[in-house]
């Protein structure tokens, strides 16, 4: 499985259909949705839930469930990293979608 890894500064923009990255990966959210709830053996029409997430981890970050790719998104960046982390949690739940907290 690859992994794909970004930090927040990567984000060039979060929509209701998902997050573009600075060198032009998009994320789906509604991919993301479909595959974290068939991974975690849920019903596609009783979750919105996108990814899984861990503030408490060395280094806070979401895991998102794209298609064959399991993308990780994480920031190394020492200050700072807990409101960004608040504030990319934040934007994903305005866009009509949630995580789970794994902390």
């Amino acid at each position: 499985m690859e992994i794909k890894e970004y930090e927040y500064r990567s984000i060039k923009k979060i929509s209701k259909k998902g997050i573009w990255f600075d060198d032009g990966f998009f994320l789906d959210f509604e991919i993301c949705r479909k595959n974290w709830a068939k991974n975690h053996n849920i019903v596609l029409d009783q979750t919105y839930c996108v990814a899984d997430r861990d503030i408490t981890a060395a280094s806070p970050y979401f895991e998102f469930y794209f298609e064959d790719h399991v993308i990780i998104y994480s920031s190394k960046t020492i200050f700072n990293r807990h409101r960004y982390f608040q504030n990319l949690r934040a934007a994903i739940e305005e866009m009509g979608y949630s995580t789970y907290d794994l902390s």
